[in-house]
């Protein structure tokens, strides 16, 4: 919830450190432009894009007025992407911190289904070939490194057993959030080329808007309504809440 009001914060401390850091960040922001390498440049985006993204919560600690002006399309483009990021990579985070809230609430014993199914797998191999030392080295190797954690897929099948679901129902908000996860992990890396499967995964799940002619990941900020919307609507449907 937004509020105009802070309460309990040590504004005065916090603006101090915000402003301190815009500096620092702005002069290495300096060191790291053209000229400087590619691989410095890249660095230097990042510091940009924060600078951008400090000054509203700067504003809101003093009433502020300032501003930030770039002198290339290019790092105005890199800033929205860096709210991209941070929009689908947080509606994913609340996701998930919700499905798991539910799971809690109703004494559900969430587990991860990946580590369960290689495990079963490891156990399957085992019994079939030689009993060997270093065969059970390498299946204990397998197993360690296996993520025993449950995830977001693992939270969601959990809340979906909540209620009688018809298997249409699961079916469409499995995919809608197979493809949240596709954008917030597309969103986080280089390389945000789109293959087949991940391309036919979007457009099943009605985000073929979001894949350029290029076969690259696009963003308009129109689509965080509709994101937040069928969110809220699926979390009211587990938690019979109206938004």
């Amino acid at each position: 919830m937004m509020t105009t009001t802070i309460k309990k914060l040590n504004s005065a401390a916090h603006l101090i450190r915000i402003q301190e850091t815009t500096t620092q960040l702005v002069l290495l922001s300096a060191k790291t432009a053209h000229p400087a390498p590619i691989t410095h440049q890249l660095i230097g985006t990042v510091l940009d894009n924060t600078v951008g993204l400090l000054t509203a919560p700067a504003n809101s600690l003093d009433n502020g007025k300032r501003t930030i002006i770039y002198t290339e399309d290019h790092q105005w483009v890199s800033l929205m992407q860096s709210v991209h990021r941070s929009f689908f990579s947080s509606i994913h985070l609340a996701t998930e911190s919700a499905l798991r809230h539910i799971c809690e609430t109703n004494n559900l014993n969430v587990l991860s289904q990946q580590y369960q199914a290689m495990s079963q797998a490891i156990d399957l191999i085992q019994a079939a070939v030689e009993n060997k030392d270093s065969l059970k080295k390498a299946f204990k190797v397998i197993k360690d490194a296996s993520p025993k954690h449950p995830n977001f897929r693992d939270y969601l099948e959990a809340a979906l057993s909540l209620k009688e679901h018809n298997t249409q129902f699961k079916k469409t908000w499995r995919k809608f959030f197979d493809a949240l996860s596709i954008i917030r992990n597309k969103a986080s890396h280089s390389d945000t080329f789109i293959n087949e499967n991940e391309r036919k995964r979007l457009i099943e799940a009605n985000f073929g808007t979001v894949i350029s002619t290029e076969g690259i990941l696009q963003f308009n900020t129109r689509i965080y309504e509709e994101v937040t919307l069928y969110t809220l609507q699926f979390l009211d449907l587990l938690t019979d809440h109206k938004t």
